[in-house]
């Protein structure tokens, strides 16, 4: 990860709709973001997303990936939700960004988390 980025990830166990989950990124204080230089060495990016059980009722966050010049995707959820799975083709890709914030600016703040997060050649 470039270490310039204005927010970064947080790494460890985070409780997700009632489950533990052990190996996760975690949205530091709720907003974090990351480049990864991959230089076209990576097929694939598998994750599953969710929200801590300690963000408040209410709370929503979007992730969103950005590889290179396509389009962002954009997932938003909110706690209580069942993770959701991801696979991003990074076939030929040279850089993605992850990025999580708050969906709304002024609430509190739902913390994001990449579940058993796995890039694959």
């Amino acid at each position: 990860m470039e270490d310039n980025d204005p927010w970064n990830y947080e790494t460890g166990k985070a409780r997700i709709n009632a489950e533990d989950h052990l190996r996760t990124l975690l949205g530091n204080k709720g907003e974090a973001s990351a480049t990864w230089q991959l230089d076209r060495k990576y097929a694939s990016f598998v994750t599953r997303l969710g929200v801590t059980d300690e963000s408040a009722t209410g709370d929503s966050v979007v992730f969103t990936i950005k590889v290179d010049d396509q389009p962002p995707r954009e997932i938003t959820m909110g706690p209580g939700q069942a993770p959701e799975s991801v696979t991003v083709d990074l076939t030929g890709a040279f850089r993605v960004i992850f990025r999580v914030e708050n969906a709304r600016i002024g609430q509190t703040l739902g913390i994001g988390a990449w579940i058993d997060p796995v890039l694959t050649k």
